[in-house]
């Protein structure tokens, strides 16, 4: 098994359901509290244009991610202090 370290970048291969690739990307993870909302969160940084980032989002809800309402990381964020 595989260990993703907190706050280090990684170059990973992000594939889709069908595990087809969809991009190189960087990917850091943050672990609670050392995060903008005091919460687990991965970040991926992917190449420009709308056709990669909506497919990295797809496959993550299909994952179980959700979509964030408007104003929830701020929200989350001012209530963690």
């Amino acid at each position: 098994k595989e260990i993703i370290e907190p706050r280090f970048v990684y170059l990973s291969s992000l594939c889709n359901y069908s595990n087809q690739l969809i991009d190189k990307a960087v990917v850091i993870y943050f672990t609670n509290p050392k995060s903008f909302t005091g919460e687990d969160v991965i970040e991926f940084q992917c190449h420009g244009g709308i056709i990669v980032a909506q497919e990295i989002l797809e496959t993550t809800i299909i994952y179980g991610a959700r979509l964030a309402e408007p104003g929830e990381f701020s929200k989350r964020a001012f209530f963690k202090w």
